[in-house]
């Protein structure tokens, strides 16, 4: 499955629920998978767009920090020094919601099934069918 669709991935296949409560505990992913949930009224919930876009908001604000260790060598009788360097990461980016995004849109419309939007034709079969399942009649 494709990385850049994996927000998508988890709100069609996973447990809202399960999802909410990672979602509510500050995973970006989560966050973006529950806006998608909120917002087409999925797995039988009520679709609520004042939801959906609190969560999408969150996950688009969504920091993490990545460790990075600088080393420094020793030079000129001086001793050699490790830095460590706090580097913010956005969670969801916004190529990745545009992604995401696009392949919504042709899954709403029912225009998904091969499309490279949505990923390979397996994986564009395997969403449109998880679509039709989840998504409220």
């Amino acid at each position: 499955m494709s990385e850049q669709l994996a927000p998508l991935d988890m709100a069609l296949s996973e447990d809202p629920d399960a999802v909410e409560a990672r979602a509510n505990s500050g995973d970006g992913q989560a966050q973006l998978a529950m806006s998608i949930v909120s917002m087409y009224g999925l797995h039988g919930r009520t679709p609520d767009i004042v939801a959906a876009g609190r969560w999408r908001d969150q996950a688009l604000a969504n920091r993490r920090v990545m460790p990075i260790t600088q080393y420094t060598a020793a030079f000129n009788g001086s001793p050699s020094r490790v830095s460590i360097i706090n580097v913010p990461v956005q969670t969801i980016s916004p190529v990745q919601w545009q992604a995401v995004d696009q392949c919504l849109t042709l899954l709403s419309h029912g225009l998904a099934m091969n499309t490279i939007v949505c990923g390979s034709a397996d994986e564009s079969r395997m969403r449109a069918t998880h679509w039709a399942r989840v998504v409220r009649k």
